[in-house]
């Protein structure tokens, strides 16, 4: 897939007004970009998924030495038009809770216009044992 052009949206949105937004025109029909945002091999090309098999999902990051935990909850799916996922990120000693949606829509002869929003957001502080057992160490 190609991108033809990045967009922001303007002042005509229905939503939150701290909702991110992000749009862009793909050179890909509809149905190649709903593939390419469902099928675990294609998602697993920009979130590699974790050793224990649930939807949870590490991406790497610039700026830390560890991995980010990114867990994805899905929420809605209307094939091939919108996803919809609940999206927790552990940043640090916080996780900021979120709705991410894909929107897809047909942009001229074969192209995509794919809209990215994330809101609903919820930052709170992670647990002093991180909700995890404690890690016993060998003498």
């Amino acid at each position: 897939m190609t991108i033809l052009s990045d967009a922001t949206t303007g002042p005509e949105d229905k939503t939150a007004p701290d909702d991110l937004h992000f749009e862009s025109v793909l050179e890909a029909p509809p149905a190649k970009v709903w593939r390419a945002l469902t099928i675990p091999d294609y998602v697993a090309a920009w979130l590699t998924p974790t050793e224990n098999g649930t939807d949870a999902a590490r991406s790497s990051r610039r700026d830390l030495k560890e991995p980010e935990l990114v867990d994805c909850r899905l929420l809605a799916a209307e094939a091939p038009q919108m996803l919809r996922y609940a999206w927790s990120e552990k940043m640090q000693e916080r996780v900021l809770d979120s709705v991410v949606t894909f929107e897809l829509a047909p942009h001229g002869e074969g192209s995509t216009l794919l809209r990215i929003t994330q809101g609903s957001f919820v930052l709170r502080p992670v647990a002093a044992n991180l909700n995890q057992p404690p890690l016993l160490l060998a003498a």
